[in-house]
């Protein structure tokens, strides 16, 4: 058994030895000062700016999109029945508005390290669905019947090829 968990270990993604420490406000108004060429407290405004201008689209029910960084929008959460987790007894989660975020292509790229490359699409300009799969497997949730037959009766075609000579 433990060389099954081996073989899952290995197979697992590597992850990222360290995360960096999260960037305080502060940090963020220092940073836009220094790039932007503006004060402290003038870089400290424009970014309080910036933040109340997405939270009142947000508020009054639109979205905001910042090509090349994402889309901020709202979405709304109906009310369900929950379970206090100390006692068990059942209780209303009400419902709520909530704000989402998608990240665009480039930032998403950005953050896995592909500075160059688009992540978007399949390489022919237009965007892929679902798993990447060819056309015949993904249809089935795996290989499909008719992509694994034909995978199959390949390779004994091959096999029986090879024989004859």
């Amino acid at each position: 058994m433990a060389k099954a968990n081996d073989k899952k270990a290995s197979k697992a993604p590597a992850k990222a030895a360290s995360k960096a420490a999260p960037m305080s406000r502060g940090e963020v108004v220092d940073t836009v000062a220094a790039q932007v060429g503006l004060t402290r407290t003038q870089a400290d405004d424009a970014i309080k700016a910036y933040e109340s201008t997405i939270q009142r689209a947000l508020v009054s029910g639109g979205e905001v999109r910042l090509p090349g960084f994402g889309s901020f929008k709202t979405g709304f959460r109906a009310a369900r029945a929950g379970r206090n987790p100390l006692t068990g007894d059942p209780l209303t989660v009400a419902a709520s508005t909530t704000v989402k975020f998608s990240a665009s292509a480039a930032l998403k790229s950005a953050v896995n390290g592909d500075s160059g490359k688009k992540s978007i699409g399949n390489g022919n300009g237009k965007a892929s669905k679902g798993g990447g799969a060819s056309k015949g497997a993904s249809k089935g949730g795996g290989a499909s019947k008719g992509a694994s037959k034909g995978a199959s009766k390949g390779a004994a075609k091959g096999a029986a090829k090879k024989g004859k000579k």
